[in-house]
């Protein structure tokens, strides 16, 4: 198995000698001590080092639903980190169940998908004075909660994470263009959702309306934390020109409708994002 160097390991602050499977072997202040020690240890077990890992170099290696060595060694690190108690209160078991998956190196297409989510949602987690690796108070639930999602124990490492997961995001959405939930869908009886989500059977095709956020409401618990969504937090969004998908049951293989094909629809009121 060969060594690396990277500057991305969540298990050190600088630079790691690791091997393939994200082990660490040693922690650097500088990349040329973790250079050496990577030569030696591989001349030591007669084999060429393998160089250094950055996210460009993962994303042309990972073609797959895989997970990266980075996110397994930091989902192993929020574990250890939730065994030693600084992950607080309201943390979900299932949260725990997918991070030992993703340790394992078994990541799903829907995990990813809400990967990319959380972690775009959290990166502002960093921000509180228990997120700073030189706090006594070090780390913070937000932090571990991030390492659990394999985003490591850093601002930087966490961008790193969540760089790969658009990628593999936008891989899954390519793969998947035009695929529909098809027979299942036109199965569907007209129903009343909460927050007045409804479905219309209307001739040969259906129609759904209602709200998909409301603003000023808590959120259930989300593994130690809730949410409230202030009036205008989607307005930058509406704005932009980027394709927005209505997905079954987070599946990227089942689009139910597109802002850019003419399908949905998306607009903010005094109540929420209605759709």
């Amino acid at each position: 198995m060969p060594y690396y160097i990277s500057d991305q390991n969540p298990d050190c602050a600088g630079w790691a000698v690791e091997k393939e499977d994200g082990e660490v072997i040693g922690c650097h202040d500088t990349k040329q001590s973790a250079v050496d020690q990577m030569v030696a240890v591989s001349i030591a077990e007669e084999m060429e080092p393998g160089g250094e890992r950055n996210a460009e170099e993962a994303e042309t290696r990972q073609v797959n639903l895989e997970p990266p060595a980075y996110f397994r060694a930091s989902a192993r690190r929020g574990l250890r980190w939730v065994e030693e108690g600084y992950a607080g209160d309201g943390l979900l078991p299932k949260t725990i169940r997918e991070a030992r998956a993703m340790a394992e190196g078994n990541v799903t297409a829907d995990k990813w998908v809400r990967l990319r989510a959380f972690l775009a949602r959290h990166m502002v987690d960093f921000d509180a004075p228990a997120a700073k690796q030189d706090s006594d108070d070090y780390p913070s639930p937000g932090v571990v909660a991030v390492a659990l999602w394999g985003g490591g124990g850093t601002r930087r490492s966490a961008q790193r994470a969540l760089a790969y997961a658009e990628g593999v995001v936008a891989r899954l959405e390519a793969e998947n263009e035009g695929r529909t939930k098809g027979e299942s869908l036109s199965k569907l009886e007209t129903r009343e959702f909460e927050h007045g989500i409804e479905l219309r059977e209307e001739g040969d095709s259906m129609t759904l309306s209602g709200y998909a956020a409301l603003f000023n409401s808590r959120s259930e618990n989300l593994g130690g934390f809730t949410e409230q969504i202030a009036p205008g937090a989607f307005t930058r969004s509406l704005k932009s020109r980027n394709d927005i998908k209505l997905l079954w049951n987070h599946d990227t293989g089942a689009v139910m409708g597109s802002t850019r094909a003419g399908t949905l629809t998306l607009s903010e009121d005094e109540r929420g994002l209605k759709v």
